[in-house]
């Protein structure tokens, strides 16, 4: 059979997985190159790591309309 190239792709699997956001890829490079401290420490890195986590948290959940204690 063959297949013509001139068709679109549709992926319907993205309950397992999907391509990520336009952008994230670069994002989440920047945020692990950046601010890889360990979470649990009160050192500089650790505290911006929180910080980190905890404002993307708070845009997840801004997103979904609910509050950021709801965001694993």
């Amino acid at each position: 059979m063959k297949m013509n190239n001139d068709l679109q792709e549709i992926y319907l699997d993205n309950n397992a997985t999907m391509r990520p956001i336009s952008g994230m890829v670069d994002k989440v490079v920047e945020l692990m190159t950046s601010q890889y401290g360990n979470l649990s420490n009160v050192h500089r890195k650790g505290v911006s790591a929180r910080k980190a986590l905890s404002r993307a948290r708070e845009h997840v959940a801004s997103l979904v309309e609910t509050s950021g204690e709801h965001v694993c």
